[in-house]
């Protein structure tokens, strides 16, 4: 740890305000700091703590003057010996990993995001087309329970298909706003996160009834 002093004087932390410095003539409230913490301060540019840059810095434990020139920014043995530090990799490697999902993305311009809506559109017109006749080829009807059985499976098949596309449709809404509204990358996963259904929750007692007919 360092003192930094201009030998009468000592920097000390003010108590009364978090991040401000005052000068003090008691070495014993003299602030502590780490080497790179105290290099920082005496190479400041704020006006407020300019005063500090006169100081120079003293080993607390040794009380020897450290030579060092505020006016070199060099970093010459900053991180020798008990300045060493370990460098963590794994940040490099997650950049690298994040650079190449994102070079790997299609990037859809605004012109096939709107194709991808049109062929939506028509395949949920289809759908909701199909859904409706079932429906009403089925209503007033009594067929045996193996029939009720694959004309339900049928049905359940092709709104699950809806739902998908509904749901792709959301995505796709929410890119063309991106690209058109210029948003981060940040907005764009924010967005496209609400825009995924959450789960159903029934608004009849008939959603409770089947869900534990169901099992």
């Amino acid at each position: 740890m360092y003192i930094l002093t201009d030998g009468k004087n000592y920097v000390m932390k003010n108590p009364l305000q978090e991040g401000k410095y005052i000068s003090t003539t008691s070495p014993i409230d003299a602030s502590e700091f780490t080497y790179k913490q105290a290099r920082t301060l005496l190479q400041n540019k704020k006006s407020a703590i300019k005063w500090i840059r006169t100081y120079y810095m003293v080993d607390k434990d040794t009380g020897n003057r450290e030579e060092t020139n505020v006016n070199y920014h060099g970093n010459g043995g900053v991180y020798c010996e008990e300045k060493d530090i370990e460098f963590d990799y794994s940040v490099i490697e997650n950049i690298k990993s994040e650079v190449t999902n994102i070079i790997g993305l299609a990037a859809w311009d605004i012109n096939q995001l709107k194709s991808f809506n049109s062929v939506l559109s028509s395949g949920l017109s289809y759908y909701d087309s199909a859904i409706s006749d079932i429906r009403h080829a089925r209503l007033d009807k009594r067929p045996p329970a193996h029939i009720r059985t694959k004309i339900d499976g049928i049905l359940n098949d092709l709104e699950e298909k809806r739902r998908d596309i509904k749901q792709t449709m959301n995505y796709v809404d929410v890119l063309m706003r991106a690209i058109t509204q210029q948003w981060t990358i940040g907005k764009i996963k924010a967005e496209l996160s609400a825009a995924k259904y959450v789960p159903y929750k029934g608004r009849t007692k008939y959603y409770d009834l089947v869900v534990e007919l169901l099992g």
